[in-house]
């Protein structure tokens, strides 16, 4: 199983929620997810390992349902904090790991993670 990249935009000061299904490609079926853990971290970037946001499903920011479906919710606040953290950050790394019951750890998602000026 390869990791998807994929790109994110959020406006900043808005909520934003990150879809995902996984699946197991042997059976082309939806993974029950009970069990498992998520962590969703940016990253300033791939040198410095500085997290400018760090989401898991223990601070209820990520969502993991029996359906293999996945929830990440990024609230207005937390790009309040990136700002705040580092004002001049607009762009970082990403990525979703899931860790099953038994410690195996898989990445499903990468990519950039760009904070756009809400211009409303």
């Amino acid at each position: 199983m390869s990791t998807t990249v994929l790109n994110i935009d959020v406006e900043a000061n808005t909520d934003f929620i990150l879809e995902n299904v996984y699946v197991d490609y042997s059976t082309n079926l939806p993974v029950n997810l009970a069990g498992y853990s998520a962590v969703f971290e940016v990253r300033e970037n791939t040198e410095k390992q500085t997290v400018l946001l760090h989401l898991t499903n223990v601070t209820g920011d990520v969502y993991l349902g029996n359906d293999g479906v996945i929830l990440v919710k990024i609230k207005p606040s937390h790009t309040n904090t990136v700002a705040t953290l580092q004002p001049t950050w607009h762009t970082g790394l990403y990525d979703l790991v899931l860790v099953d019951a038994t410690g195996v750890r898989r990445r499903l998602l990468k990519g950039f993670f760009n904070v756009v000026p809400n211009l409303g």
